[in-house]
C-alpha cells in the first residue's frame, strides 16, 4: 500500500530559470505550458504541460511535470494524465484546460508519494494574467485548489473552432 499524505507547500525564493519566448502553435483542443510559477509572487517551480485530444494512434492525453526550486521540499512531480477537458470562461475571459490523473511527488531520491490529482491551465485572454492550479483528489486527502501565478514563460490553451 502506498503512503498517502497531504503536502503543504513551503515556499523559498532561490531563483528562476529563463523561459523560452515566442508563440506556441496549437490546433484542435490543446494546451501547453512551459513556465515559472509562483505563490504570492514568490517563484517556486517550473512547470511543463503538454495536452491534446487522445487518438487511436496516441491515446495518452498529455504530460505534466513540476520541478520545485531548492528549498520547496518537493523536488519533482511526474504524472499520468487520464482525462482532459477544455472550455471557455467568459468571466475572465479565459481558455481553460482541466486535466486529471495520478501524480507522484518526489521529495528526494528515496522519498515520494503518489496520489490522484486534478489541475488547470488558465490562459488569460488579452491583458488577463495566465494561471495554473492543482489539488489532490485522493479519497480522504482532498485539498483545496492551490493557485499559482505565471511569472515567466507561457500558458496557451487552444479551443477548436
Amino acid at each position: 500500500m502506498r503512503a498517502r499524505i497531504t503536502i503543504p507547500l513551503v515556499m523559498l525564493l532561490v531563483g528562476a530559470a529563463a523561459m523560452p519566448s515566442g508563440a506556441i502553435a496549437l490546433s484542435g483542443d490543446a494546451g501547453r505550458a512551459h513556465a515559472t510559477v509562483s505563490v504570492d509572487g514568490i517563484p517556486i517551480a517550473e512547470i511543463r504541460v503538454d495536452l491534446s485530444q487522445p487518438t487511436d494512434s496516441d491515446p495518452v492525453p498529455g504530460t505534466y511535470e513540476f520541478d520545485g526550486f531548492p528549498g520547496l521540499g518537493i523536488t519533482a512531480v511526474r504524472s499520468l494524465i487520464t482525462n482532459v477537458d477544455y472550455w471557455f470562461d467568459p468571466a475572465g475571459p479565459w481558455n481553460v484546460a482541466h486535466f486529471e490523473g495520478e501524480e507522484c511527488l518526489y521529495f528526494d531520491a528515496v522519498n515520494h508519494v503518489c496520489r490522484s490529482f486534478e489541475a488547470m491551465l488558465v490562459d488569460g485572454i488579452g491583458s488577463v494574467p495566465d494561471e495554473f492550479a492543482t489539488r489532490s483528489t485522493e479519497p480522504g486527502f482532498e485539498e483545496d485548489w492551490i493557485w499559482y501565478g505565471v511569472e515567466r514563460g507561457q500558458v496557451t490553451v487552444h479551443l477548436a473552432d
